[in-house]
């Protein structure tokens, strides 16, 4: 029985690498030259390990299958497979910290510009600080500058003003309070008592004549008469003279304080008598008063003299009886002293019934003389 010849057919017809007739020589090469974990004879049985150890969804022996699901499910930029890969950038979009993928805040608020806003999302960062109001002003905010609230109309920045005695040529003023900054005016310290500027002024002393008081002239003379007031020189308004408003062209007025002289020309035109002068200014009226004496008046003996008796009549004067009445007794009754004192320079308003008075004795004496140098006569004549 050992001949030569084969019995059975050496053949593998299901690729299992075994000979379908049962001998123990396997048939073709179990292997996989394109790593498709598949043996290149046929056979069923895989060739190599489909893992992925370092997670690069690749597989460690080769084949070109990928092994896991590159995706993030929880949006953190990670491959929930756990490949190495970033799974998307991180975007922020204007006015954002975070990102628009995965929500993680990528900045924090920052203020540069200190506008009390955060420069990049605009959200409010904090409030104005700090500063003072005043009656003026908004209170100034520490951190950024600005101006903020509102004006505080009791806040005066006060300085304090002393009182000050008035003078002739400048007001005084009471104790107050300036506010420097609005400008107002109070009575107190604390500027809670508002008051106007003019409540503080006292005004100015009246003023007085302090040159020229008590002058005398005489009527008709030219002469220029000069008063000086202690007023201001600014503060000059006009003349009066015995209560009238004087024509300033009768007059000039200069500086040093106040100083008026009343023309020559207009002092001869005064009437005898005291007249009052008052230079008027702002802060009152300065008076005093000058004297225009009357001119002599001529001595009325000389007319009484032409009217005498001539010399003979005296060689023949009358009997005693007549002499009761003659005419020296009724002259001395009327001598010129009387009249010489009546008509003595007067002064004030009363001067013109002094001369019609003198001028009535003279009248009345001249017509006593010729009366009785007429009944002389008469009995010579008997």
């Amino acid at each position: 029985y050992g001949c030569s010849e084969a019995i059975g057919t050496h053949e593998d017809t299901n690729n299992d690498h075994k000979c379908d007739y049962g001998c123990s020589e396997a048939i073709g090469v179990h292997e996989d030259t394109n790593n498709d974990h598949k043996c290149d004879y046929g056979c069923s049985e895989a060739i190599g390990v489909h893992e992925d150890t370092n997670n690069d969804h690749k597989c460690d022996y080769g084949c070109s299958e990928a092994i896991g699901v590159h995706e993030d499910t929880n949006n953190d930029h990670k491959c929930d497979y756990g490949c190495d890969e970033p799974f998307g950038e991180h975007k922020v979009a204007d006015g954002k910290h975070t990102c628009d993928y995965c929500g993680e805040e990528m900045t924090t608020c920052t203020d540069d510009d200190k506008d009390h806003l955060c420069d990049v999302c605009n959200t409010k960062l904090s409030e104005h600080t700090g500063g003072e109001a005043t009656c003026t002003n908004k209170a100034i905010c520490e951190y950024c500058g600005e101006e903020y609230g509102e004006i505080d109309s009791t806040n005066h920045n006060l300085e304090k003003i002393p009182a000050k005695a008035a003078t002739v040529i400048e007001t005084g003023n009471e104790e107050y309070w300036h506010c420097k900054d609005c400008g107002k005016y109070f009575a107190d310290e604390k500027g809670t008592n508002e008051i106007e500027l003019n409540d503080t002024v006292t005004q100015k002393l009246p003023p007085e004549i302090i040159e020229g008081k008590g002058q005398s002239i005489t009527a008709e003379e030219m002469k220029e008469l000069t008063f000086r007031s202690n007023a201001a020189f600014n503060d000059f308004i006009r003349v009066e003279l015995d209560g009238k408003i004087l024509d300033e062209n009768n007059y000039t007025v200069k500086e040093g304080s106040t100083i008026v002289t009343l023309k020559a020309d207009y002092v001869a035109t005064l009437s005898a008598g005291e007249h009052t002068i008052g230079i008027v200014s702002e802060s009152g009226t300065a008076t005093t008063t000058f004297t225009v004496n009357a001119k002599a008046v001529d001595d009325p003996s000389q007319t009484e003299d032409t009217t005498k008796p001539s010399q003979t009549e005296d060689t023949t004067k009358p009997s005693q009886t007549e002499d009761t009445t003659k005419p020296s007794q009724i002259e001395d009754t009327t001598k010129p002293s009387q009249v010489e004192n009546i008509k003595s320079p007067q002064t004030g308003n009363d001067i013109n019934s002094v001369l019609w008075l003198a001028l009535l004795l003279v009248s009345g004496g001249l017509i006593t003389v010729t009366s009785v140098y007429g009944k002389r006569k008469k009995q010579r004549g008997q």
